[in-house]
C-alpha cells in the first residue's frame, strides 16, 4: 500500500490561473505585484503603483475570484458574485481602494468592481453586512480591465474613509 497524497481540485486549479491572468495582466512598468500570505482576510494580491521610476505610496488591494462559467444576470449586463460579509467588511473600512478581480478562465476577462464605490452608491447595503453571513454584488460585465490595468491608476490614488455605515472620497 503506497503513501497517500493530497488529490488535487478543479477549484485550486482554476483559483491558481486566476491568479497567474491577474499577475500578467497588470503592467510591470506602472503596477509593483505582490502576493499576500498570512492569515486569510480577504487581500489575495495587492499593487504598488509605479510613476516616474518611483514605487508611489499609492495602490489597490484585491480579492481574485476565478470562474469558469461566471453567472451572468440581470440581461447579461452583470455578473453574479458572492462574498463574505467579513471580507467586504474589512475591505470597505480599509483606506486604500480594494478591487473585487474576478476573473472567467476562458477567453480570458477580467472584470473589476471597486468595493468602497459600490458600496457608497447602493444606498442601505451597508446595513446588509450586519446580520449575513455572505452579500451578493453585481459586477458590471463593462467592467473589465483591458489596458494592462492603466486604466486603474486614477482609482488608485483615491483614498477611502469609513465612518458611521458612511463612505467617502478623501482627496
Amino acid at each position: 500500500m503506497s503513501i497517500q497524497l493530497p488529490k488535487d481540485t478543479k477549484s485550486r486549479v482554476t483559483g491558481a490561473k486566476a491568479r497567474a491572468a491577474v499577475h500578467k495582466l497588470f503592467d510591470a512598468e506602472y503596477w509593483e505585484y505582490h502576493e499576500a500570505t498570512g492569515q486569510d482576510v480577504g487581500i489575495d494580491c495587492y499593487f504598488d503603483l509605479v510613476e516616474n521610476d518611483e514605487v508611489t505610496p499609492y495602490g489597490i488591494d484585491c480579492q481574485v475570484k476565478g470562474r469558469t462559467n461566471p453567472m451572468l444576470v440581470e440581461n447579461g449586463t452583470s455578473i453574479s458574485v458572492s462574498l463574505k460579509t467579513g471580507t467586504v467588511g474589512y475591505a470597505i473600512k480599509r483606506p486604500r481602494p480594494f478591487l473585487l478581480l474576478l476573473v472567467q478562465i476562458e477567453p480570458e476577462t477580467i472584470y473589476y468592481l471597486e468595493l468602497h464605490e459600490y458600496f457608497s452608491t447602493h444606498e442601505g447595503l451597508i446595513k446588509k453586512l450586519k446580520g449575513q453571513t455572505t452579500i451578493t454584488l453585481r459586477i458590471p460585465t463593462g467592467n473589465v480591465i483591458r489596458d494592462n490595468g492603466r486604466e486603474l491608476i486614477h482609482l488608485a490614488k483615491r483614498q477611502f474613509k469609513y465612518s458611521k455605515d458612511v463612505i467617502t472620497i478623501v482627496d
